[in-house]
């Protein structure tokens, strides 16, 4: 607010904005922007001047949340635009709710934890895994992601799930971006088709990813690099609630923030090697490190610390 004036508002909700498939050759804001448009334009009667009410749908934890309801990269409407009409309009029905119905004013504290974490080489404490220590290892991926994903079909010849994959595939990966035994098994069940990790001189895909903690009030945002699963976040969230002191009541996820490795799934998502497992850049331990890196950070917001 300015005075009395509503500015405007930001919403997350997980759900991909790709009810246009990857076939579709314009640019386009999809469900998510269709949410924005009705909420500045037809409800706010926007002009987009300077002081324009802004309304911001954000990503949250969707990585493995679709918005074609047909599981087929297709639906619910007939057609891809009325698809994104009607996701759309649910967006715009659950955030107007809120906003006309919101009551809970923010107060205290504007603060940020942030770190650079080395992905590829994190000690996790027995607390954020199955009560051994456990360690990520320099990212690769799997046969499983050349297959892509309901939303999308990647190269033939590969098949959610499989721990085998296409051999021409394969030799061609392993020729381009080898892996090396320990990164087999460091990744298993993962059959790593390339290690981008392990190209030198600089690996091909970043392994310090930027990560934050971000406080207004007793509201926190969780900003991740990367797509976490609806689970994966929960999980998270319920780490950084558990710490006590940081007066944070309400928390979200941040998805898609300051930089991108793809999927983050949970341990047991992870196992299956379906697109999002064998996309999982880190190995099957990544879930578990952001767990810990969080509930750092949280910590420290709560004791007035740096890290």
């Amino acid at each position: 607010m300015q005075g009395s004036t509503p500015v405007g508002l930001i919403s997350w909700f997980a759900t991909h904005p790709a009810n246009f498939p990857n076939t579709f050759r314009y640019v386009s804001s999809d469900n998510k922007g269709y949410a924005s448009y009705l909420f500045e334009k037809k409800l706010m009667e926007s002009d987009y001047g300077e002081d324009a009410f802004v309304a911001a749908f954000a990503q949250g934890n969707a990585g493995d949340m679709s918005p074609n309801l047909n599981l087929n990269g297709t639906g619910p409407g007939s057609t891809p635009e009325e698809s994104s009409r009607m996701i759309g309009k649910r967006h715009f029905d659950l955030a107007l709710d809120l906003y006309l119905n919101a009551t809970e004013q923010l107060s205290g504290s504007v603060e940020v934890r942030h770190r650079f974490a080395d992905m590829s080489s994190q000690v996790i404490s027995g607390q954020f895994t199955d009560g051994q220590v456990r360690f990520t290892y320099p990212s690769a991926l799997g046969t499983g992601f050349a297959a892509g994903s309901e939303d999308g079909a990647g190269l033939g010849g590969f098949q959610e799930g499989s721990i085998t994959g296409n051999p021409f595939w394969m030799l061609l990966g392993g020729l381009l971006m080898p892996s090396a035994p320990w990164l087999d098994d460091g990744h298993a069940p993962k059959n790593i088709l390339i290690a981008p990790g392990l190209k030198q001189p600089y690996p091909w895909s970043s392994q310090i990813q930027p990560v934050s903690l971000m406080k207004i009030g007793q509201f926190g945002a969780l900003a991740v690099p990367g797509e976490f699963t609806i689970m994966t976040g929960r999980r998270l969230k319920k780490t950084v609630s558990q710490v006590p002191g940081t007066g944070l009541t309400h928390l979200t996820i941040a998805g898609y923030a300051n930089s991108f490795h793809q999927y983050v799934t949970t341990f047991e998502e992870y196992q299956l090697q379906h697109y999002e497992g064998a996309s999982t850049h880190f190995g099957p331990w990544t879930a578990a490190a952001y767990r810990q890196i969080f509930h750092d950070l949280a910590t420290d917001l709560a004791n007035g610390t740096w890290p």
